[in-house]
């Protein structure tokens, strides 16, 4: 099994009170680049965009 590191997108609307989070958008993208350009779009706005890193766990196509 291989590992692919891949970079997800979060974008939420913390409340309070009491403190809630909702989850707004998520997007996965294949490098941290890719995701902190999108991620500048929504630091205008009053929300909370993280870029956090996301492994996944695969299967070569010769394994299946």
């Amino acid at each position: 099994m291989e590992t692919i590191i891949t970079w997800l997108l979060s974008v939420q609307l913390w409340t309070e009170p009491p403190p809630k989070i909702a989850l707004v958008y998520q997007k996965e993208f294949a490098t941290h680049e890719e995701c902190m350009r999108e991620r500048a779009t929504w630091d205008e706005k009053k929300l909370v965009a993280l870029c956090l890193m996301k492994a996944k766990d695969v299967r070569p196509v010769s394994q299946r």
